[in-house]
């Protein structure tokens, strides 16, 4: 499970940092690197992770290649025990950490931290990145599936474990990432609050929709976004330096090794394969005139 979230961060780390420029105002000052600590983990496993190495203190756990934490000296493994002056409490430090974080990142351009590094104590200035402000959640699922919800952008085991090469899984946090850029996941709540209008009126005469104009209206543009979704996340693969060449097999791929998944999902609002298949080599042609042109490779849509 920590392999499958190290791959998942690492992959969409450079997605989310390379297309800061692009996210508008969904953008936040952060550091490259994942940590946890020993308080994250449940009582009955907790033991089990100090036993491999899970501090009491802040542990790295993922420091993308060639990121800003990389290039700095962060490691895998290193735990953090300052952060400037401050040093860390093995225990109940988790509130003043968060608080000491914060105040790094409004008052300075890099993060100042101790590492304990075997035996060694080692300091390190992290530099703070402008990054697409977007928390990344794996889900301990066989289903196969991936969505966002506006803040999130959300994978299951099932999907990292059918997407093993990671253009392709590039290829999925770009679209998923597209969504709440492009604020699909704002539109349908609208869309749907119009309709639950329509489901109150029509049960003030006594007929019951089961939320059935509800539903409808929440899905009512859902190909639509996905197909916009699909547009725009290979521009952020693109600016990630991911092989956008492999992205129109993603779709036709789950869809065969799971169809039955993927239609009791989300992915059900996916327009059909071919239709997918055809707009993403479109999108490829369309990147690489750019390209070839000299112009600025940008998506059109939302960004006139």
């Amino acid at each position: 499970h920590l392999k499958t979230w190290q791959r998942l961060h690492q992959t969409a780390y450079p997605i989310l940092f390379n297309n800061a420029d692009l996210c508008g105002k969904k953008v936040a000052k952060t550091f490259s690197f994942k940590m946890i600590s020993a308080d994250n983990f449940d009582e009955d496993i907790r033991k089990h992770a100090i036993d491999v190495g899970v501090s009491e203190r802040p542990y790295i756990i993922s420091v993308p290649k060639g990121s800003s934490a990389d290039i700095a000296g962060v490691q895998q493994k290193d735990t953090i025990i300052a952060i400037g002056a401050w040093r860390i409490p093995e225990k109940d430090y988790q509130r003043e950490f968060t608080a000491q974080l914060e105040k790094q990142a409004e008052q300075k351009s890099s993060l100042p931290i101790t590492v304990k590094r075997g035996n060694k104590e080692v300091r390190i200035d992290v530099p703070l990145d402008n990054v697409c402000d977007f928390t990344l959640v794996l889900q301990r699922t066989d289903t196969i599936n991936a969505y966002a919800d506006g803040k999130r952008l959300i994978f299951s085991t099932a999907i990292m474990n059918l997407l093993q090469d990671d253009n392709e899984l590039a290829a999925v946090i770009g679209h998923e990432m597209a969504h709440n850029t492009m604020g699909h996941i704002d539109k349908e709540q609208a869309n749907a609050a119009v309709g639950f209008v329509f489901d109150l009126l029509l049960a003030g005469v006594g007929i019951n929709t089961h939320g059935a104009i509800s539903n409808a209206s929440r899905s009512a543009y859902s190909q639509e976004f996905e197909a916009e979704a699909d547009y725009v996340g290979l521009y952020y693969m693109y600016h990630a330096n991911y092989d956008i060449q492999r992205a129109p097999t993603v779709w036709r791929r789950m869809s065969i090794s799971n169809p039955g998944s993927i239609k009791d999902n989300r992915m059900s609002s996916h327009p059909p394969s071919p239709e997918r298949f055809i707009a993403l080599e479109d999108t490829i042609k369309e990147i690489e005139l750019k390209i070839k042109n000299g112009e600025a490779v940008v998506p059109t849509v939302g960004y006139e």
